[in-house]
């Protein structure tokens, strides 16, 4: 994880800076998403599709605990979703997952915030 992350900070070729990033999506855990801000203000947006990538396969193992609250606030784990839940919210266990939603979220590259409701709706489907 380290070298795709430090090929990414020292390449001048913007193919491996990419690639670099593209590899770490399969590779990395949790400790990974200290770098997620940065590749998502990257300049370039295939760095930043990469990030909010890497984000979506943490999801996808687990890696990154979600949860959902519903309109009175109730929160709701995945594993207690029922169809009964129609109107929820997605949240992270920590402060650092939740920041990252918010900038998946809120993002100015629609590939971003595509991955973001990628994630969201993924997530509550499985449930309804």
């Amino acid at each position: 994880m380290k070298y795709c992350y430090a090929l990414y900070r020292s390449s001048p070729n913007l193919n491996t800076r990419r690639s670099s990033i593209e590899l770490l999506r399969f590779i990395a855990d949790r400790r990974a998403l200290q770098w997620v801000p940065e590749f998502l203000s990257d300049d370039d947006p295939t760095i930043q599709n990469w990030g909010a990538a890497l984000v979506d396969q943490l999801v996808f193992r687990s890696e990154i605990g979600i949860s959902f609250t519903t309109s009175d606030r109730k929160a709701v784990s995945v594993n207690e979703m029922t169809p009964d839940h129609r109107e929820l919210t997605m949240e992270a266990a920590d402060q650092a997952c939740a920041e990252l939603l918010t900038l998946m979220k809120d993002h100015p590259t629609e590939v971003v915030r595509r991955y973001y409701d990628g994630i969201q709706q993924s997530l509550a489907q499985e449930f309804h």
